[in-house]
């Protein structure tokens, strides 16, 4: 909205007539104007009596806002609260947040915690109701997207019972920069969210010494803006909470700052009460979430980057009024960060189709590590002088720290036809084995593409047998594609077998036209026993019972290595070889004297 004044012509007017005797009072025509740009703050609030109910009778003049310090005009006022047939005016889903506090719950009240919460579910969830579930555990783990399916939570809540990177985990010397970091993102990922959402946060914590007044009100902004706001429950069994605990401690207090407390009141949630039962913040999040007000009054938008202190006292006496302590908006690179750190973190909200990305294993270094290849493949957002794409990546493994994260910047060549041309992007890292993801997000600042994509893969140990085969991997020729390694080496077998406008494109489903044309990776690599000298590496493509269709030149198997003796080989099958059909591609180290197979490892291909 645009309010435009006379203010500069008005008093340019007022000095020249003071000046002039005899001056005319009718003031001059003048085409000066000053244009101010205001913007509209909504600050949701929930309004309680003296026994903590919720109150939906409230009006606009019975509220008074303090923005830094200064009363301010409300000028917009809704209410959105439930009515007696349980139906409500607020606008989409309500959200409920379960976020289990991983950094500080006990190991011996982990799943617990985690009992109560499926005990909780079980009991049903209300309507218009959707429950997320999260950990901050080194980093924020969605563990569940928002669902109206109490089962599929309870799914969920199993799953991390069972996860030795949560139950098991010592997190214990993290810092408090990690722990708000984590918050943060979480904030992110709900700002991207319609509707009003409650945080129930599963934590012991207390208070720290080392958290900033400047966290607190980080998280505030951001809370604000996703619409969010904490309800603490307390999960420690042995032991409830003091009731000093629940009270807001002045600054520069002996024991630090009270997390718990000035995450509830900072955002405009309940602080937590004394008691361990931790049904009680879910029933005030949700009792909350169903009679709330909407308070809006206007900011001028130079005013918006800076951040605002806000109070909200009621003129009806008796009331108490939960808000948001804090406002500021984000400027655009702000909020392009935000973007990148919620895809990171929910990677599933921002899935496109048309991105696909393949993790595989291809070479075994010893029994417990093994060279991986990640690819990703994607149209690029080029339009007809191409376009530059700015990719981040994160490989990291389940319940530890990230093993490599890439940041790039790539330019898309101009297409010779159409206006996307095919992108590969691709890595090869050593890995210990074990369980991993793969998380990819990619914008372009020339246009509003923007996507993210995540892949849980394994890395298995080498077995113990005279030989065995890792792979094979299929992909697809493209033409006019363009490839991009990571990790900057050269990799001589791709560059040989294709042409420098060719790409190539893994295959997540393993079908392809009859006149694409295939690659296929794969190593062989001896195991611990004797593997006879003369053994070759057959490949062919065969029918579903085992019938040849297509056989490729055997070679001599000759495995490479220290630790594993393997030998790593890229075959390309050229297009129109294979008709339409069911097949399987196999590779096998067969023995010289009688043809039998020492290893042999396939996977299906379907040929349209």
């Amino acid at each position: 909205m645009r309010i435009i004044g006379y203010f500069a012509a008005c008093l340019m007017a007022v000095t020249l007539f003071a000046t002039v005797p005899g001056a005319e009072t009718e003031p001059a025509a003048s085409d000066l104007a000053e244009e101010v740009e205001v913007r509209l703050v909504l600050i949701e609030t929930v309004a309680l009596d003296t026994s903590g109910n919720t109150i939906p009778d409230m009006a606009r003049d019975e509220f008074q806002l303090t923005v830094d310090g200064t009363i301010t005009t409300i000028d917009t006022f809704d209410v959105l609260c439930e009515s007696e047939s349980g139906e409500s005016a607020s606008v989409g889903p309500r959200g409920v947040v379960f976020v289990f506090d991983y950094y500080y719950l006990a190991m011996k009240d982990r799943g617990r915690t985690l009992e109560t919460a499926k005990e909780m579910m079980r009991a049903g969830i209300g309507p218009n109701e959707q429950i997320m579930v999260a950990a901050l555990a080194g980093g924020l783990r969605i563990e569940q997207r928002f669902t109206d399916d109490p089962g599929e939570v309870v799914k969920a809540l199993e799953r991390m019972e069972y996860d030795s990177s949560l139950f098991a985990r010592d997190l214990s010397a993290s810092t408090g920069n990690e722990y708000f970091d984590d918050l943060g993102t979480l904030m992110d990922v709900l700002a991207q969210y319609d509707g009003p959402k409650a945080v129930v946060l599963f934590s012991p914590v207390l208070s720290r010494g080392d958290v900033k007044v400047a966290q607190f009100d980080d998280i505030a902004e951001r809370a604000a803006s996703a619409r969010a706001a904490f309800y603490p429950a307390y999960a420690r069994w042995m032991q409830a909470p003091s009731p000093s605990h629940g009270l807001r401690q002045k600054e520069g207090g002996a024991g630090g700052k009270r997390i718990l407390t000035e995450l509830a009141v900072d955002t405009g949630g309940r602080v937590p009460p004394s008691t361990n039962d931790l049904y009680v913040a879910l029933d005030h999040a949700r009792l909350d979430l169903n009679c709330q007000y909407a308070i809006g009054y206007r900011m001028e938008q130079s005013e918006a980057l800076a951040s605002h202190g806000l109070e909200l006292v009621s003129r009806r006496s008796g009331v108490t009024l939960n808000h948001p302590a804090r406002i500021r908006f984000h400027s655009d690179e702000e909020e392009k960060q935000a973007l990148l750190r919620a895809a990171f973190a929910d990677p599933e909200r921002f899935e496109n189709p048309l991105v696909r990305a393949v993790v595989s294993p291809v070479q075994p270094l010893s029994r417990k590590s093994c060279e991986t290849l990640y690819a990703l493949h994607f149209p690029s957002p080029a339009g007809a002088t191409g376009a530059t794409i700015e990719l981040v990546g994160t490989l990291a493994r389940e319940g530890k720290v990230k093993v490599e994260e890439f940041k790039r910047q790539v330019k898309i060549p101009e297409p010779k036809s159409g206006d996307s041309v095919p992108v590969t992007l691709f890595g090869i890292h050593a890995l210990d084995a074990g369980d991993y993801t793969f998380t990819v997000t990619m914008s372009s600042p020339d246009t509003d593409h923007f996507a993210a994509t995540r892949v849980r893969f394994e890395v298995p140990p080498a077995p113990k047998s005279a030989a065995f085969i890792r792979g094979p991997l299929l992909a697809r020729v493209v033409t006019e594609g363009v490839r991009i390694r990571t990790d900057q080496e050269e990799q001589p077998g791709l560059d040989d077998i294709l042409d420098d406008n060719e790409s190539f494109e893994p295959l997540v489903v393993h079908e392809v036209s009859s006149a694409d044309a295939l690659l296929a990776t794969w190593s062989a690599c001896a195991g611990t026993k004797r593997v006879p000298e003369g053994a070759v590496v057959t490949r062919r493509v065969t029918t579903e019972d085992g019938g040849s269709v297509h056989e490729l030149e055997p070679i001599p198997f000759n495995p490479e290595g220290e630790d594993m003796l393997c030998q790593v080989h890229l075959d390309r099958v050229a297009g129109d070889t294979l008709v339409s059909g069911e097949y399987r591609f196999e590779v096998a180290v067969s023995s010289p004297s009688t043809g039998d197979n020492l290893a042999v490892q396939s996977v299906p291909l379907r040929v349209d």
